[in-house]
């Protein structure tokens, strides 16, 4: 019993815990843990993985490796189902079509299959245009009649070998921008998160730039989707700041999309965008799954995963240069979460997300923030994470440099670069506090003032100029700090 609940994630502090103050993850792992104590024979299992942590999924696999019944499984995951699996059975049109292997097996194994059934299929409906073709030219001639009838009586017993059909529901969507931002676009500054006396996220400063891919993982309660609602700023910090660069159009993928429950599908788009015309309405849903009668299905009705790509069709309208993705693949089927992950390793933007699907964190091969005991560290892919491959790089934070640096080749190109950025700060830094000068004179001239127009444009032209000096300063004082750091390292040698 203690092996098994230690394995699902269970600390012995809480083995004596009520059940009843669990959360609906923690439930789920002690059902799983019930479970594989029976030791049944046959061990059918529904989407075992959801609400597991990395730690918990790799247990629970290397435990069904070793099992010695059976094991059924219905499931997402396409790291479960290639660790697991030996069979995979699939049902498709009422028909249950059985492939030797795992998952990563079955699929050139159906694609085989198909082909072949493909080819069949041509080949039955070329000989039934040929017969039919021979009845029509034949079938009124004396002399050619009882053959034409023979090849009639061939057509009628002949059986069209049925084309494979495609249940999977193919999208094709990808996620564009048309604001290019500012490179730092996501700062954060000794950002601590606190809920009552538990501290979620320990001092921390890191800056996200433009195109960068970020992952948040940890355990299950670690705080990621609170980091992540002060990172989009649904959430205030307990203390530091969180800042989005100039320029930044984020849009937001929550775990639960409730807001969109009211309406029908098409209303939802048409709503937010009045202009686009009813087809267009139409062709976009479509790209997203939603087609023909379904674009009129009221929101309430609709599954999880039907509310979580209506809110992609909603993103892709919105063209953010910034994603914030909160398990963004939760009531995907497998082929959905495959087009959205093809769509997120097309976007050039800048992307920050939350999740625990293994394979689309190393189809993106981006590194990985790992959020345990208040505690943030950088590593640089899931093979890392997880002890396989190099170690866990230390937090890169904004005022981490090298704690030595020399007089190498190396060290004098970077101290070049440094004196570069340093004059071209100060440069851009004078010219903004000369446009600041004009810009308090304009908004202070009567011609400006009288015009709430032309007065909000300028107010809003010196606001984020004004911001712009503030990350210039914090640029050049960065990389003053990196320069006095070689020079100190140079005086040591």
């Amino acid at each position: 019993i203690k092996k098994v609940l230690s394995g699902m994630g269970f600390a012995q502090d809480t083995w004596t815990k009520n059940i009843a103050v669990l959360s609906g993850g923690e439930l789920t792992r002690l059902r799983l843990a019930k479970l594989l104590l029976e030791k049944p024979d046959v061990l059918i299992l529904d989407e075992p993985t959801n609400h597991l942590d990395f730690a918990t999924m790799e247990w629970l696999e290397n435990y069904l490796k070793g099992y010695s019944g059976a094991v059924l499984v219905v499931s997402h995951d396409r790291y479960f189902l290639d660790n697991i699996c030996t069979r995979i059975w699939e049902v498709s049109f009422q028909t249950m079509t059985t492939y030797k292997g795992n998952f990563s097996a079955y699929l050139p194994q159906k694609e085989a299959a198909d082909a072949l059934r493909q080819k069949q299929h041509d080949a039955d409906v070329a000989l039934a245009e040929k017969l039919q073709d021979y009845v029509d030219r034949n079938l009124v001639r004396a002399s050619t009649t009882k053959m034409a009838q023979s090849r009639r009586k061939q057509l009628e017993k002949l059986e069209i070998t049925e084309a494979p059909k495609d249940e999977t529901n193919q999208l094709k969507f990808r996620f564009e921008y048309d604001v290019e931002p500012w490179n730092e676009l996501v700062l954060m500054k000794n950002l601590t998160i606190r809920i009552g006396e538990r501290t979620l996220l320990e001092p921390f400063t890191y800056t996200v730039c433009r195109g960068q891919r970020l992952v948040i993982a940890g355990p299950n309660g670690a705080g990621k989707s609170t980091l992540m609602q002060v990172l989009d700023g649904k959430r205030r910090p307990s203390g530091g700041m969180v800042r989005l660069g100039t320029g930044a159009r984020p849009s937001i993928f929550a775990q639960q999309q409730n807001r969109l429950g009211q309406g029908r599908v098409i209303d939802v788009i048409w709503n937010k965008y009045p202009r686009m015309t009813e087809l267009e309405v139409r062709s976009h849903l479509a790209k997203l799954g939603f087609r023909g009668e379904t674009v009129f299905k009221p929101c309430e009705a609709l599954s999880g995963g039907e509310l979580a790509r209506l809110r992609f069709a909603e993103i892709v309208l919105e063209r953010p240069n910034l994603l914030f993705l909160d398990e963004p693949t939760n009531h995907l089927d497998i082929y959905t979460r495959e087009n959205l992950t093809e769509a997120l390793m097309a976007y050039t933007g800048t992307l920050l997300m939350v999740t625990h699907d293994r394979h689309l964190m190393n189809s993106l091969g981006c590194p990985i923030l790992y959020l345990e005991d208040g505690k943030a560290t950088l590593y640089p892919s899931y093979d890392a994470l997880m002890g396989r491959a190099a170690s866990a790089a230390a937090p890169e934070k904004a005022g981490d440099q090298p704690a030595k640096a020399g007089y190498g080749k190396e060290q004098r190109r970077r101290r070049a670069e440094l004196r570069a950025k340093i004059k071209a700060c100060e440069d851009e830094m004078e010219a903004c506090g000369a446009r600041e000068v004009e810009l308090d004179n304009e908004i202070n001239s009567p011609e400006v003032y009288n015009d709430p127009d032309l007065l909000r444009q300028k107010s809003d032209e010196l606001s984020d100029l004004r911001f712009h000096q503030e990350e210039l300063f914090a640029a050049w004082e960065k990389a003053m700090e990196e320069q006095e750091q070689y020079e100190q390292a140079a005086d040591e040698e």
